[in-house]
């Protein structure tokens, strides 16, 4: 009786300790799922946060990149330029409190200058707090993050910064130029991460101040989290990277209270309990599989995108990125079909952009398609600004040769994304197509928007380095040379023009004055000083300068200066522009010529004698002195003319020019009058008349020995044998004296006419002076 009484009991309490012992096992068990779930949603969390923390860090790096690459190639950038650069990469990377450019470890430039004045001279060998960073940069030659810290110029910031070295072209060794460097407000950046969104359920650390990971100082929460078993995730920066630390707010453990307390509820049911047991065994066994696989492929897909980020990095073209989004997104989801389309230059249309796994005729349908609310899910998100999904294409209201090319494709669902520029301008569209009816589920809508956002940054980024290109291009294939000096004149930068013209290469002009380069020593101090003083002021200075180039050569440009000013209004820079104007100089100075000069002799005419005459007279008036004016003409000229042509005289007539004129001052005139005739003008002789008049004389004799001399003049065809002639040939001078404005310029003419007359008639080869009033 006992034993089959306490076998009872005995099996009760057997079967009282087995739930005992299952309600253990499966306690400790639900409180570990418990625990995972609770990490993986954890993970989830801090994955975007991550995601999101090293995008907005490397979009500003790579703005940054990009003034540093010009920078390593431009040792010299001015202050203008890097201005220039500097706003268009805040303008990519609103994000970036302000980039400046730093000289071996000072910093030179600021862009935007107002509120970061403070730091302009900055040097960083004086900051102890950020030395060592500065320093871990130059010695490893790569990017570092610094940070977060407080700015001088106020805020607390992480700062990236790209070290700069320049190759010499010549000796092929790098020397070190400095950085560029773009700070980001901590909080902007946890604001863009969407933290605040995060708080409320997780609790979130991160360390690695300066970039030194989990050996880092925390830079943000309770440190206490690094010690409470967290989730842990890497952000990989430039130089560098932080760790963060993530758990629940209300602990681990802390979802499942309620689920454990009805399990133990229904523990005495055997059966029930055994059946829960098996169900929450194989649920959760379930459950911790798809979990894993669910992180695996999101761990997947933060590389793939990361590798994205990569491309879009190194300047990778744009339809490789476009192509490499798609097939990351069929790849992990191979269901999917994905098409990206963007708006073409008309603003009117999609153009096919990639479109990997759709068949041809339907890539071809989609391109061209037009933008607007009747020509399928692309066209309405891009006309719309937001996503379009159409679940059942087949159903939906499409025109029917659209729809025969959906069921021609095997097509049933899509969903269009709009892909949008940071100023939420509409660039194209992120479509995903399958081949069966679908709505998105969250996780496949916060797909479609991350890709898109990915696709918009490629788009973006490759808009601007285009147009980068073509503002470079359009400088230097513009047809005037162009070049920026600094205050001192130093050339800092030269289109290819300016090469042309000077002969002087780019790397031979910067940092040269331009006093150095071209300077033709034409121009005096005086013409230098009153345009220093025009620009200096503000204003534009035009004008024509004689320069020379490299070679020696002279030439004439047209040239403008214009001073560039900056934000403060100071004149730093200034641009000039300069046209070759050397044809036209000499075309004019030809035509000076044929006006002024007789062509045979390059004698003056008679009109510059005139205009010399005058001023020979004003100038006799006002300092007393005489002057002289012969009237010469050839004796025996014309049977040389007539005997051997008018080529051989011209020869004769070249040759008694030349004779003349090396027989008076340089400030006298020889002129030529045509045929045989020549006027000699003397000036200042003396203020005595009969010294002046025996002066003028000798001049005449002198002349008149000089023209008496025996010609040998070369034959064009020879003569009897003989290639050159000999002749003789003497002059007839006729002389006036004149005094200040006694007598009219004509009447001095006549006058000398007169004498001459009067030497011919004397024998000729003879001087005569007349004295007016004496018949």
């Amino acid at each position: 009786m006992l034993a089959r009484r306490s076998t009872p009991k005995l099996a009760a309490l057997s079967a009282a300790l087995l739930v005992f012992s299952a309600l253990l096992t499966l306690d400790d068990f639900e409180r570990k799922q418990a625990v995972q779930d609770q990490r993986l949603h954890v993970m989830e969390r801090v994955s975007a946060l991550d995601a999101k923390l090293e995008a907005a860090i490397s979009k500003s790096a790579a703005s940054t990149g990009i003034i540093a690459s010009i920078f390593a190639t431009r040792p010299d950038l001015s202050q203008t330029e890097f201005i220039q650069l500097a706003r268009h990469a805040k303008t990519l990377s609103p994000d970036i409190l302000n980039l400046a450019l730093i000289r071996d470890t000072v910093v030179n430039y600021a862009y935007p200058l107002a509120g970061n004045e403070k730091i302009i001279g900055l040097d960083y060998r004086q900051l102890p707090s950020q030395w060592p960073v500065y320093q871990r940069m130059m010695e490893t030659r790569q990017p570092v993050t610094a940070g977060p810290m407080e700015l001088v110029q106020g805020g607390v910031a992480v700062v990236v910064r790209i070290p700069v070295y320049h190759t010499d072209p010549k000796s092929g060794e790098e020397r070190f130029l400095g950085a560029v460097s773009a700070p980001v407000l901590f909080d902007s950046l946890l604001r863009e991460a969407e933290v605040a969104v995060l708080e409320p359920t997780v609790s979130v650390a991160i360390r690695g101040r300066d970039g030194q990971g989990s050996t880092g100082e925390v830079i943000y929460g309770d440190p206490a989290l690094f010690n409470e078993q967290p989730v842990l995730r890497r952000i990989t920066l430039p130089g560098g990277s932080w760790e963060i630390a993530a758990i629940p707010r209300a602990g681990w453990g802390s979802n499942n209270t309620t689920r454990l307390w009805v399990i133990r509820t229904l523990g005495g049911l055997l059966c029930i309990l055994a059946a829960l047991m098996a169900y929450a065994v194989v649920r959760h066994l379930q459950q911790r599989a798809e979990n894993e696989a669910e992180l695996k492929q999101r761990s997947a897909e933060l590389s793939c995108q990361n590798a994205v980020l990569e491309m879009i990095t190194h300047h990778a073209a744009l339809p490789d990125i476009l192509e490499m989004l798609t097939q990351l997104v069929e790849l992990h989801n191979p269901e999917m079909l994905c098409a990206i389309l963007l708006i073409d230059k008309d603003g009117k249309h999609l153009r096919h952009g990639v479109a990997p796994s759709l068949p041809d005729f339907f890539k071809r349908a989609l391109h061209g398609l037009a933008i607007g609310e009747t020509t399928g899910a692309c066209g309405m998100a891009v006309s719309r600004g937001e996503r379009v999904v159409v679940e059942d294409m087949h159903s939906h209201s499409y025109p029917e040769d659209f729809r025969a090319l959906i069921v021609r494709a095997g097509l049933q669902s899509c969903w269009a994304q709009p892909v949008k520029d940071q100023d939420g301008r509409v660039l194209g569209t992120f479509a995903i197509y399958q081949r069966h009816p679908a709505t998105p589920e969250p996780a496949e809508i916060t797909l479609i928007e991350n890709y898109a956002a990915l696709a918009a940054l490629a788009i973006e980024r490759t808009q601007t380095t285009e147009t980068l290109r073509l503002h470079d291009a359009a400088l230097n294939v513009a047809a005037s040379a162009i070049s920026i000096a600094d205050r001192q004149a130093h050339v800092v930068w030269a289109n290819q023009a300016f090469t042309r013209l000077t002969g002087y290469s780019l790397d031979e002009a910067v940092g040269r004055t331009y006093g150095r380069l071209l300077k033709s020593g034409l121009h005096g101090n005086e013409f230098y000083r009153d345009m220093w003083q025009t620009i200096l002021a503000g204003r534009v200075w035009h004008g024509e300068l004689t320069n020379r180039r490299k070679d020696g050569a002279l030439y004439h440009d047209e040239t403008t200066i214009t001073p560039v000013r900056d934000q403060s209004g100071e004149i730093t820079h200034f641009v000039t522009m300069r046209q070759d104007v050397t044809e036209r100089k000499i075309a004019e100075e030809q035509l000076k010529n044929l006006a002024f000069y007789d062509p045979l002799t390059q004698l003056p005419n008679r009109r510059l004698l005139l205009d010399r005459l005058g001023l020979a007279l004003a100038i006799s008036k006002r300092s007393g002195r005489y002057g002289a004016l012969m009237f010469l003409d050839l004796d025996n000229f014309k049977p040389l003319n007539d005997q051997h042509g008018h080529d051989v005289g011209d020869l004769l007539l070249m040759e008694a020019a030349r004779r003349i004129v090396h027989c008076v001052r340089a400030e006298d005139t020889v002129a030529r009058f045509g045929g045989d005739e020549f006027v000699v003008m003397l000036k200042e002789l003396d203020t005595d008349r009969t010294v002046s008049a025996t002066r003028a004389h000798g001049v005449a004799e002198k002349i008149r020995a000089a023209v008496g001399a025996p010609y040998r003049l070369e034959l064009l065809q020879a003569e009897n044998g003989e290639t050159a002639i000999e002749h003789h040939c003497t002059t007839s001078i006729g002389i006036v004296m004149f005094l200040n404005h006694e007598s009219p310029r004509e009447d001095l003419l006549k006058w000398a006419d007169i004498g001459m007359y009067q030497a011919k008639a004397a024998g000729r080869d003879t001087i005569r002076f007349y004295e007016p009033g004496n018949t």
